[in-house]
């Protein structure tokens, strides 16, 4: 083609308008939302405007609340993941821009949910790290035993008297006591009014040996941990530790070993966790309390080569646990030894908890094998065991027993029994239309206040008050609450405190 025809055609494509200009492609760019600590979270299986109605001061105290008062182990799940929320839908109105996720990180502090606030804290920019985030990053990387990380973070950031705190902290635990007094003397110098100051008491005590006695009534702080841990008295009769400083103490050599012990008993531990505590030596101890028995027990259970006397200690270990009321605590280091024991008839006394506790863990397989002993049985008392099951069976999508409406006419006619009512009040409401027994009478129905359709839009807040009252022990009508929570909360936190609501401690 000639040069010329090549100049023309170039020159038609220039008179032409772009087809690009009139192609749509319906997509809408949008600003993306600025960064904010308060919406900071690791999870996502809520709506990530959970909080956003709620007044804000009353959020605060009632998140203020978690962590001082008793919880199960689903429980403390359960607020752990709301309090590690994606709250993009947060709208804070307070003047500090990272007070609500302070809130959070103090009370994931107190449950001992340590792991689960410094993830929070390490998607932060450094430039966004505020120095009251800086120290309870640094008391987490204590609790969790990183001293290297604790000291780099010290050193890197002007901290005042609180790093002197730490630097004593990192001293004492690195085996370092000179170090740690001459710290504390200078630390001491340059303070004022240490008079009423638990550190101050702790340190007089622990360090100078002084008699600077500490109150019974006194908060233990994250800051007071290792020095409380080398007090001389009973440290046990504190009653003002929350389970993230017990976390801390139970991996404290110089805890006590029967504190360590006793603490770890009420805690949520992993099995390993507690495999570690009831490994430690009783030494010249006098096996006079439950939580020395049980470790007693414990350790004769791992040097057991028998499984029938396996099988025997466990059912005594479990009948301590029970008086207790540490049932729901202990149970994944009973589930490790239930798992290396065949259900067989000669271990029949060990089929009710052990159904339970596979109920706990959603094994439905592992539930029926243990439950087929209680059926096939023609004892009474294990019969009456094997309808207490039914409730849990239920949750795990187990089919109704043919035999039910015969075993209860038997044993639990009258919801009112002393034995009975419990078993009558754990039954789903859908067990009362598929069976012809007499439905317990009406209990009285506290209005709570979250239930009510014009607090909906409530619903982290909801769901916390939820929980707590759920582990109040003055607040008998769980199914209301539980009932609640099944139409707000997703399954994974449904699930679990059903399956705890229909055990038997």
């Amino acid at each position: 083609m000639k040069t010329y025809s090549l100049l023309f055609l170039f020159a038609l494509m220039l008179a032409q308008k772009p087809y690009a200009n009139m192609i749509d492609s319906g997509v809408v760019v949008e600003d993306l939302p600025s960064f904010s600590l308060n919406s900071l979270g690791t999870t996502t299986v809520f709506s990530s405007d959970i909080w956003q109605t709620s007044e804000e001061g009353v959020l605060f105290d009632l998140i203020d609340s978690i962590g001082t008062q008793k919880l199960t182990p689903a429980s403390k799940r359960a607020l752990t993941l709301l309090l590690t929320q994606d709250s993009t839908g947060y709208k804070g109105s307070n003047n500090q821009t990272d007070l609500f996720l302070l809130k959070r990180l103090n009370a994931l502090q107190r449950m001992g949910s340590f792991n689960e606030a410094l993830n929070l804290i390490n998607q932060i920019p450094q430039k966004n790290l505020s120095e009251d985030i800086i120290k309870i990053k640094i008391n987490l990387l204590l609790a969790l035993g990183n001293l290297e990380e604790a000291t780099k973070l010290t050193d890197d950031y002007s901290l005042g008297s609180y790093a002197d705190k730490t630097r004593i902290n990192i001293f004492l635990e690195k085996e370092e006591k000179n170090k740690a007094i001459l710290s504390y003397e200078i630390y001491r110098e340059n303070s004022e009014n240490p008079v009423n100051d638990p550190f101050y008491k702790l340190a007089d005590t622990v360090l100078l040996e002084l008699d600077n006695p500490l109150e019974k009534e006194t908060a233990i702080l994250p800051e007071h941990t290792f020095l409380f841990a080398r007090l001389k008295e009973k440290i046990s009769d504190y009653p003002h530790l929350t389970d993230g400083i017990k976390k801390v103490l139970i991996n404290l050599p110089t805890t006590p070993i029967e504190t360590r012990i006793q603490f770890a008993e009420q805690l949520n531990l992993t099995a390993e966790e507690f495999s570690k505590i009831y490994n430690l030596p009783l030494l010249n101890l006098k096996i006079d309390k439950n939580h020395l028995k049980r470790t007693d027990i414990y350790q004769k259970i791992i040097n057991s080569q028998n499984p029938d006397e396996q099988a025997k200690l466990l059912k005594n270990f479990i009948d301590l646990s029970k008086q207790d009321k540490i049932f729901l605590n202990v149970a994944p280091i009973i589930l490790t030894h239930l798992n290396a024991l065949i259900a067989q008839p000669a271990y029949i006394d060990l089929a009710f908890d052990a159904v339970q506790i596979y109920i706990l863990n959603n094994n439905l397989e592992k539930a029926n094998e243990w439950y087929q002993l209680l059926s096939k049985s023609p004892a009474d008392n294990n019969q009456k065991q094997r309808l207490f099951l039914i409730p849990g069976l239920q949750l795990l999508g187990y089919g109704l027993p043919k035999e039910t409406d015969s075993l209860i006419a038997h044993f639990c006619p009258n919801p009112n029994e002393s034995d009975c009512s419990s078993f009558w009040k754990k039954m789903p409401s859908v067990f009362f239309e598929e069976i012809t027994a007499p439905k317990p009478l009406a209990q009285t129905i506290i209005p709570f206040e979250y239930v009510k359709e014009e607090n909906a839009p409530k619903k982290g807040e909801n769901l916390i008050r939820a929980i707590l009252d759920l582990n109040n022990p003055n607040i008998s009508d769980k199914k209301t609450i539980l009932s609640f929570i099944n139409t707000t909360a997703p399954q994974i936190i449904t699930r679990e405190l059903k399956q705890e609501d229909v055990i038997y401690q």
